[in-house]
């Protein structure tokens, strides 16, 4: 009895983590949106790919949870993308420090950090989530009636401005990182961690949960010294597999992980 009540705990949990997300979900296209538009911008032509990764696109994701993009320029961009001294900066080092540039000179981003000299170079950003006046359900959230929801906010209007009110006074966080140059394995460990899912039904909710544990002690996010999302998962992955285990009237069998 006591099992299955913290069984029931944890999937509500999880699925009330899914819907907080879920509300901010707009801003983030939003924002992904500007970046890709700045990218475009500076490289006419020459943006290969967007591609969203990390615990957004795995859905592990929790509310606070940053957006981490990666950009791949096509090959000819690499060699011109960035600044003069090409011998001690890699190019998708110069290419950080080009957008976070014009992110900044744009002037609607909060705080702008690139990180150049590391593995995988990336622009660390924290944007604040404005939301417009409160709307009534159905209109687009600007006041214009126009549907477009540009009233200064990130909002796309209606039921989803209102009910994301909740999140109002927190920021949109993104790490945009590129592909080239950088030992970037952003997108392979997303779909691993989307087979292992797809494998182990139970694996999502108990990550999800364990996150938010994690988080309200502040060990956390692998960029401050915590447990990254994905190290987390291969963790609870790794014990499921080691052996049968029953949850939710789902048995799971034994397997060992590679």
């Amino acid at each position: 009895m006591a099992l299955a009540s913290l069984s029931a705990d944890v999937t509500d949990l999880a699925a009330e983590l899914g819907t907080l997300c879920a509300m901010r979900a707009p801003w983030q296209a939003a924002l992904v949106s500007r970046i890709g538009a700045c990218a475009a911008a500076l490289w006419p032509g020459q943006v290969g790919t967007m591609a969203v990764f990390g615990s957004v696109a795995a859905g592990l994701a929790l509310p606070e949870s940053d957006i981490d993009l990666a950009i791949t320029l096509i090959p000819a961009m690499a060699a011109r993308a960035g600044a003069t001294d090409a011998a001690t900066l890699p190019a998708a080092a110069q290419c950080v420090a080009h957008l976070a540039n014009a992110i900044c000179a744009q002037g609607w981003a909060g705080d702008v950090t690139p990180v150049e000299r590391a593995a995988v170079p990336c622009l660390r950003m924290a944007v604040p989530l404005v939301v417009p006046p409160a709307p009534n359900d159905g209109e687009d959230g600007d006041g214009d009636g126009d549907g477009d929801g540009d009233g200064g906010g990130w909002g796309d209007g209606g039921g989803t401005v209102a009910r994301a009110r909740m999140c109002d006074g927190f920021r949109l966080l993104a790490d945009v990182s590129f592909t080239h140059g950088c030992a970037h394995c952003g997108e392979e460990a997303t779909r691993i961690a989307l087979e292992l899912q797809a494998e182990l039904p139970v694996l999502r909710p108990i990550a999800l949960v364990l996150r938010q544990c994690l988080a309200r002690h502040g060990v956390v996010g692998g960029n401050g010294g915590g447990l990254s999302a994905h190290a987390l998962m291969l963790i609870c992955a790794t014990i499921l597999r080691a052996g049968t285990v029953s949850y939710t009237h789902l048995t799971l069998p034994t397997k060992r992980i590679v």
